[in-house]
């Protein structure tokens, strides 16, 4: 059996911090070539880039074709035909550009979408209709995949100017469907939420409802306002140390108020000539600002409700100058997929927030604890041969901290409980799919097994059917361990016999208890991985 791994840091070569990094991550020794593509409100994208083995990222190209998806979406709730055939012609050049840098479609290549896909009536349809003309299979991204790629390159940021990641942080990024905030303390992650708050959003239903032009302003005030009221609560009456802002929009009004600025990554605007050029785009037409700075109409039309927002919000949050960091989400997703040790960094922020949810709703945080931890010792020595990725492992911990959350509602059938409360709580930086199979996994930790009638799990395709299985599985036997809720087994090693998995315990002297749950929870494991699971106290097997 595989033993377990460390984890690394991008570049660093050190393990990851904290106790609860909970997967491994290697640093790339050859210099990973990928693409991603980023399927926006405004327009479709494209970056290529090299991230060498410490983790630095070189841009070979970063185009850009702008497509009205956000258009759709926002006034008429669904994508056109017409849109949708405007989205295929950028992505096959884009695909023949990839092909040009001979990139493995496959395994190299993400294509992502976000609000404006990911709220269309029809954007299954549309998924279908790109992958059918393209070959491309595009990835609905979910609020919780932002925040967690925005995270990652906010700490890109403060480990690029360290002076930034002290005291309270508040990441603002205003884009054409929704505004994403985040506020760190030092760098943990103490409010996350997104907000159907968008600059095209806002300018196009408001076209749409043929508002006034005199009170549009007023109205984009209000809801904006909305948003303020929100992070002052978040705050509870503490006064964020800076502002740091992301978005095209923010990094062309940069350009336009300090075009002598040269930034290594994040450059600072002082509020007041941003608020004189805001005014200045406000009374100006979409047509002149198209001609004026070269824009796309819909680029043009967003640049002033996003102005509005992010001056309206540094005045409302006593900034006098704000922070604008030069990333962006094609960059961050390019970093993750090189397996550059990102992923470690986000882990304990992770699971704060689900330690969170554990301690609300009144879980034995010690027994959560320790079957976590050996339920990953399981996965570890387990992993390589049936394939149980870093994913696998998140769905794991979440599952195995979480698994008994259903005892807040009744102990009957409280497992099925727990599916419910998980599947309804929001945390930080896990994607729906996850949530789903960590849910499902918790669901299945004792009683009946996976069965095709069972509702959700049917509905799920073969891979992660079989990854549920394989995750409840493993999280029965280590429930099992912990039975007496005493922490009597902290380790174990694992060795294959046969068809049979033997868990060697030290330091146990009587394993009686442990070995007459597992007899009764492990048939599960057996089933799945084709292995009995045996207890080894010292020198002498417990079959």
């Amino acid at each position: 059996m595989s033993k377990s791994k460390s984890s690394e840091t991008r570049g660093s070569g050190r393990p990851a911090a904290g106790p609860q990094s909970g997967f491994s991550a290697s640093v790339q020794h050859h210099p990973f070539l990928g693409a991603v593509i980023d399927i926006g409100a405004t327009g479709v994208r494209l970056a290529i880039g090299e991230v060498d083995g410490f983790g630095r990222l070189r841009l070979l190209d970063n185009l850009a074709m702008p497509v009205s998806l956000g258009v759709d979406t926002f006034v008429l709730g669904r994508i056109e035909r017409k849109t949708m055939n405007a989205a295929v012609r950028a992505l096959k050049v884009y695909r023949q550009k990839i092909a040009e840098y001979q990139i493995d479609l496959a395994a190299h290549v993400r294509v992502v979408a976000t609000s404006a896909v990911r709220e269309a009536r029809n954007r299954l349809e549309f998924i279908d209709h790109v992958y059918n003309l393209t070959g491309l299979a595009v990835e609905p991204f979910d609020e919780a995949d932002v925040h967690r790629v925005t995270y990652l390159e906010v700490l890109r940021v403060f480990e690029q100017h360290e002076g930034l990641g002290r005291g309270i942080t508040c990441v603002v990024e205003i884009g054409g469907g929704s505004t994403e905030i985040l506020l760190l303390e030092e760098r943990d992650v103490i409010f996350a939420n997104t907000f159907r708050l968008g600059s095209l959003r806002m300018r196009r239903t408001l076209d749409a409802y043929r508002t006034p032009g005199d009170r549009v302003r007023e109205i984009m005030e209000s809801e904006v306002a909305r948003v303020g009221d929100r992070l002052e609560r978040a705050l509870a009456g503490r006064q964020p140390d800076r502002l740091l802002v992301m978005g095209g929009d923010m990094r062309l009004a940069a350009k336009l108020v300090q075009p002598q600025q040269q930034s290594d990554g994040v450059g600072m605007v002082v509020l007041e000539p941003l608020r004189q050029l805001f005014e200045s785009v406000w009374s100006t037409s979409v047509d002149q600002l198209v001609s004026n700075y070269r824009l796309s109409i819909a680029d043009a039309e967003s640049l002033a409700p996003a102005l509005l927002g992010y001056t309206y919000l540094a005045n409302r949050l006593g900034q006098t100058e704000l922070w604008v960091a030069d990333t962006n989400l094609r960059e961050g997703l390019l970093l993750d997929m090189a397996s550059t040790g990102r992923s470690a960094k986000i882990r304990p922020q992770i699971m704060r927030s689900v330690e969170s949810v554990a301690a609300k709703y009144g879980v034995d945080l010690q027994h959560a604890e320790r079957v976590s931890r050996l339920a990953e010792q399981l996965l570890n020595e387990l992993a390589d041969e049936f394939g149980l990725t870093d994913a696998c492992a998140l769905i794991l911990q979440v599952a195995a901290w979480l698994h008994e959350v259903g005892m807040y509602v009744n102990h009957r059938s409280y497992h099925k409980h727990s599916l419910y409360l998980i599947r309804s709580s929001e945390f930080f930086g896990i994607g729906a799919r996850i949530l789903q199979l960590a849910a499902l996994v918790a669901r299945y930790h004792r009683r009946a097994s996976p069965q095709p009638q069972h509702e959700i799990y049917s509905s799920l395709d073969r891979r992660d059917r079989a990854t549920v299985c394989k995750l409840a599985g493993i999280l029965r036997v280590a429930k099992a361990l912990d039975v007496v809720r005493q922490g009597r087994v902290r380790e174990l090693s694992a060795a294959r016999a046969g068809h049979r998995l033997v868990l060697t315990v030290p330091g146990v002297t009587n394993l009686t208890l442990e070995d007459l749950e597992l007899r009764q929870s492990g048939h599960l494991f057996e089933e799945t991985f084709g292995l009995r699971v045996v207890l080894a106290v010292e020198d002498r097997l417990t079959a």
